[in-house]
């Protein structure tokens, strides 16, 4: 039977962030060298000359750059795609490519690797303030709009009395498994739960040993319920399979000033050698789970699948940043449009593989990727001025009620105290 056919289901486990989510990552920007200077040697004596000594610098580079976390979305986005393309429609591709499917769900361990990369330097850089109302803007405003626009014209979401119930239910971040809407943006409820944890650990836990602890105990509590879970496994599955990138790239942000992962950085007789080794686990997993996938077929929650696909995507989603870390010091004009567009893309990438191409020219593949980055490009325009509008009118709200507030403090009579 073939391969494809026969893990189809489990295919909604790789409908995954296309980043993504992400959308978390581009606060990975702050990340510029950092420079920390040795102390300077006092002067023996007043007498004496003055020994002025050099003052070594060391260097420290960031792990993910802001130019490596655009790369890595660009790539990240089009395997997603890629691996939809496989599952949904094929166009004619050969025979041989049908186990590459699986790229999608180790792409969206990169977008989940990013997050939590980006999610620490963020807050180390500016703390909790304004935490909610960033995320609100730049995550849930573009998911909105996206949904209004375009899903519900596509799954006819204002045909019938359910139809809207269901829309609500998906525009409160309720994921019901049996939307007719789009239900590969369950990534949206999985990176929003990561926020409220993220906030409170970094909120009211300040070492940053014991930060990285909680939030690995909080993964492999959930790890262990959701493997557990019967009702809904192949959703829980693949909530399970992406935790652990994310306290991956807790630890590495937290970490990365480390002088073993600086030689990790730095020193290629150390950095090839372990990247050749990932590179081969990666590979072996790969075809373990698949290999896997095809034998557990239908079984709610196959733990041999599930630990095999969740260290593959660990691997996956730190070797993709390492790489262009590493090895990738030039700038490109395409990567870096790619990565821009990245959470747009994943938006929209689910709704326009349905449009009716044809499934036998290669050609309307090429045609759904330039389809999908069009159409990303004029959305990541209306979020730029729904975003603006939302900011704008709730600071006219805000300050009308904080001035009737100051206008009644200053007319005691209005709250029914009477002057003598």
């Amino acid at each position: 039977m073939d391969p494809l056919n026969m893990s189809s289901a489990s295919i909604e486990n790789e409908q995954l962030l296309r980043d993504s989510i992400d959308t978390e990552s581009n606060t990975a920007e702050e990340h510029e060298l950092i420079e920390v200077e040795s102390d300077k040697p006092s002067s023996s004596s007043s007498t004496q000359p003055i020994q002025v000594a050099d003052t070594p610098t060391t260097h420290y580079k960031p792990l993910v750059s802001p130019q490596v976390t655009s790369y890595s979305k660009a790539v990240a986005i089009c395997l997603v795609m890629y691996g939809h393309i496989l599952v949904y429609r094929w166009w004619g591709l050969p025979v041989w490519l049908a186990p590459l499917f699986r790229v999608s769900t180790l792409s969206v361990g990169v977008f989940a690797f990013l997050s939590g990369y980006g999610l620490t330097k963020s807050i180390q850089k500016s703390g909790t303030d304004g935490f909610f109302s960033k995320r609100f803007t730049t995550i849930y405003i573009p998911f909105f709009v996206t949904t209004v626009c375009f899903t519900c014209l596509f799954r006819g979401s204002y045909q019938s009395l359910d139809n809207f119930t269901i829309l609500l239910k998906y525009l409160s971040l309720y994921l019901d498994l049996a939307s007719t809407i789009d239900g590969t943006m369950w990534f949206i409820t999985f990176i929003c739960s990561w926020y409220i944890i993220f906030y409170f650990v970094f909120r009211f836990i300040k070492n940053d040993h014991l930060r990285v602890i909680i939030i690995t105990l909080i993964a492999i509590f959930a790890y262990y319920r959701f493997s557990q879970n019967t009702k809904y496994w192949r959703l829980w599955l693949v909530y399970s399979n992406q935790l652990f990138n994310i306290p991956l790239g807790v630890f590495f942000a937290t970490y990365e000033n480390n002088k073993y992962i600086q030689k990790f950085i730095k020193e290629k007789k150390i950095n090839i050698p372990i990247m050749l080794v990932q590179t081969a686990l990666i590979v072996i997993l790969y075809w373990k789970v698949l290999y896997i996938g095809i034998q557990d077929y239908g079984t709610p929650h196959s733990n041999r699948f599930n630990t095999a696909q969740t260290v593959s995507n660990m691997l996956f989603g730190t070797w993709i940043p390492f790489l262009f870390t590493l090895y990738f010091n030039r700038s490109n004009v395409i990567l870096d449009f790619l990565g821009g567009l990245s959470y747009e893309a994943y938006l929209l990438e689910g709704i326009l593989i349905e449009m009716k191409y044809s499934k036998t020219r290669v050609e309307d593949g090429v045609l759904y990727f330039l389809i999908t980055f069009a159409c990303a490009y004029a959305l990541k325009r209306v979020n730029q001025a729904a975003i603006q509008f939302t900011i704008s009118t709730v600071s006219t709200i805000s300050q009308k009620i904080a001035g009737i507030l100051q206008r009644q403090s200053y007319h005691p009579l209005r709250f029914g105290t009477n002057r003598e």
